[in-house]
């Protein structure tokens, strides 16, 4: 008689129930689909953390809402992974570039240009227009730095609170850092507010998506 036996996997970045330090898995490993890891962990070795995780929801939203693309027409011009990701498409670099590649390329067209970001969400599929608002309020949760008009990249570290050499953000108490927590997703935006405003987005994105609502808007 053959005995079925289940085994639970893709626990590398599993933390421990009830924990209330929102400390990093430990996970020696980089592990994750290479489209969608994080800039953090993918470039920098930054341990794995709750930010991480929002990061990589962000790169698999705009994956699905751009595939698929269009080919290239001319069958002389494209190999068969263009069929899948024509060459001039942007993320196509997520797939064969190296890490640093990859890493620049998120940080340019996702992060600092807003005119890029903009431009990868004209590349939406149809019947996606209402998920634009979700990547933009989710963009906003991670980079966005309050007062400045624009998003920025705060790697994790310590530092000076002082105002003094580093410089930097203001925080509540006066000094300044250029530097993440490590419970923070953006600076003075700890995890459990960053998890309302993502929350928050779905939501509105779930109720423009209920029967009866109409067509999505942008």
């Amino acid at each position: 008689m053959m005995h079925l036996y289940g085994a639970l996997i893709d626990l590398d970045y599993a933390v421990e129930l009830g924990s209330t330090e929102a400390r990093a898995s430990g996970a020696v490993d980089r592990i994750g689909t290479y489209p969608f890891i994080a800039m953090g962990v993918l470039g920098n070795g930054e341990m794995h953390r709750y930010r991480h995780d929002l990061e990589s929801f962000l790169y698999v939203l705009l994956w699905v809402c751009c595939y698929p693309v269009i080919p290239d027409p001319n069958p002389e011009q494209r190999d068969i992974m263009d069929n899948i990701w024509p060459r001039s498409h942007p993320l196509r670099t997520w797939i064969f570039a190296d890490e640093e590649t990859v890493t620049a390329h998120k940080e340019k067209n996702i992060v600092i240009r807003e005119k890029m970001f903009e431009g990868l969400l004209g590349r939406f599929r149809s019947g996606f227009e209402g998920f634009k608002a979700v990547a933009r309020r989710w963009r906003r949760t991670l980079w966005d730095l309050e007062g400045w008009g624009l998003c920025m990249i705060m790697p994790e570290g310590e530092g000076d609170m002082g105002g003094g050499s580093t410089g930097g953000i203001e925080n509540a108490s006066g000094g300044k850092r250029r530097w993440l927590l490590y419970d923070e997703v953006r600076i003075g935006v700890v995890n459990r507010e960053a998890f309302s405003e993502a929350r928050d987005a779905l939501w509105e994105l779930v109720q423009a998506l209920a029967p009866g609502e109409g067509e999505l808007q942008n």
